[in-house]
């Protein structure tokens, strides 16, 4: 099993409809072949995680990453687990909220206790959004 997080920058600003389509999208396409995880888009950049099955996961990340409606894509996280911690979510949007709102939500919704490894990328995302507020 294998945990992905990557950023990257929007091509354009991102409407609420644009979001939900692409995360209801996501989930569908997800569930099927077994990867789960969460988005999170503020200030025209995303950060997403995904978890699952190592073949499953390169092969999402590299359609992922060939999608036009973003760029500057970047890993910083990538790493071996033996479970998932979203393992109820196929894609889930984290919802706007505060930077330090952002961790709190997703530590309420595991089962276990989130590793330093994502919560450091979580933070380093959000300390670079802290000049914009979250849109």
């Amino acid at each position: 099993m294998r945990r992905v997080i990557y950023t990257s920058h929007a091509s354009e600003r991102f409407k609420e409809g644009d979001l939900f389509r692409l995360v209801s999208a996501s989930s569908r396409y997800n569930g099927q072949v077994g990867v789960t995880g969460f988005l999170l888009y503020a200030n025209g950049r995303f950060l997403q995680l995904l978890e699952g099955p190592d073949d499953q996961v390169t092969q999402l990340f590299a359609l992922i990453k060939s999608d036009v409606r973003h760029d500057r894509c970047e890993i910083v996280l990538d790493e071996q687990i033996a479970a998932n911690l979203f393992a109820n979510w196929s894609m889930r949007r984290v919802p706007k909220s505060s930077g330090g709102e952002v961790l709190s939500y997703l530590r309420e919704r595991i089962e276990t206790e989130m590793p330093q490894s994502v919560a450091d990328c979580i933070e380093c995302f959000l300390a670079e959004l802290r000049t914009v507020s979250i849109s």
